[in-house]
């Protein structure tokens, strides 16, 4: 029997899944459980439990509503589920085991080593060949989904850690150069006059954008940046998938000198479903309206807009 602690961590997985957490509760889960690989294949066990009651009929009826609103109408978890549906039919089509009969060795067909009763018929085994090879294929797809993750998340860390290491070296040298300058400026140098040390600098403010709500708005979501915030990171939230990569072009209609783009971009999955992360150095915007265009782009070259989001910078 599991105890209290497990059954807490059990519900809380599930109501994560079925999107039941808020938004303060959704991050300090994925803190935990995202960031650990044991805790996370711990976190995809529990989800395929629940799919598969699901497929059994065996959900109360109210986490069963839960489970057809906010996770099955999800195009990524339909392919869950369709591919869990495909392996319980396989598995529910094997023929059950007869009570052992007893057959002349010399004659039937032929018997595993250490199972005289028991027969290997040619539909039992193309039967246990292909769960054999269902299940190394969930191994491998699992595998490489964790992987390709892992190696884009370490890659968007490293960048943002080489950014700010750039950033507080132009924050250092700009410092150094405001000094001089007062010295320079000081017309009684004997007298000691005190400087004003700028705060402790802000690197990083946040600003999540849905196409479904920021679509057609006036102006979108505001967002206020001080003077020691060094970087606006914006995160996208994709609700068409259906592409090999994305472009994502950020303008000022107000003025058409700014311009920022960037190609060749993957979704990664966070609270929202599959999100795009860009981020902006705060230094470069100005106070007012801005427009970001999110381009869907395939392997055949074919290219169009997806998504557009719109947020007001306000200084």
């Amino acid at each position: 029997m599991q105890s209290s602690s497990a059954d807490a961590e059990y519900n809380e997985a599930v109501s994560y899944l079925l999107k039941q957490l808020t938004e303060e509760e959704a991050e300090r889960f994925e803190e935990n459980y995202l960031s650990d690989h044991d805790a996370f294949e711990h976190l995809e066990a529990i989800e395929e439990e629940l799919i598969e009651d699901y497929l059994r009929d065996q959900l109360p009826g109210e986490i069963r509503e839960l489970f057809e609103t906010q996770y099955a109408n999800r195009p990524e978890n339909r392919e869950k589920i369709d591919f869990a549906k495909r392996l319980i039919i396989c598995s529910d089509s094997l023929p059950a085991r007869k009570a052992p009969i007893h057959i002349s060795p010399t004659h039937g067909p032929a018997r595993l080593r250490g199972f005289p009763f028991y027969s290997v018929t040619p539909a039992r085994a193309a039967s246990i060949a292909i769960i054999v090879l269902l299940i190394s294929v969930i191994l491998l797809g699992g595998y490489l989904f964790r992987r390709n993750r892992l190696a884009a998340e370490t890659q968007a860390r490293i960048e943002l850690e080489e950014r700010e290491r750039e950033l507080q070296k132009h924050l250092e040298s700009q410092q150094g150069s405001n000094k001089n300058q007062d010295d320079k400026n000081q017309p009684h140098p004997q007298e000691p006059r005190s400087v004003q040390q700028p705060a402790p600098p802000t690197f990083i403010a946040s600003l999540r954008l849905k196409p479904n709500t920021e679509r057609g708005a006036s102006g979108g979501k505001a967002v206020s940046l001080t003077s020691s915030t060094a970087w606006l990171k914006i995160s996208l939230v994709v609700s068409r998938p259906d592409y090999d990569s994305y472009n994502v072009t950020v303008r000022r209609p107000s003025d058409s000198r700014f311009n920022f783009s960037k190609a060749g971009l993957k979704p990664v999955h966070g609270r929202d479903g599959l999100v795009i992360t860009v981020n902006l150095p705060a230094q470069t915007l100005e106070a007012g309206l801005y427009v970001i265009d999110l381009e869907g782009a395939r392997a055949t070259g074919e290219r169009e807009i997806a998504h557009t989001y719109q947020f007001t910078l306000q200084k």
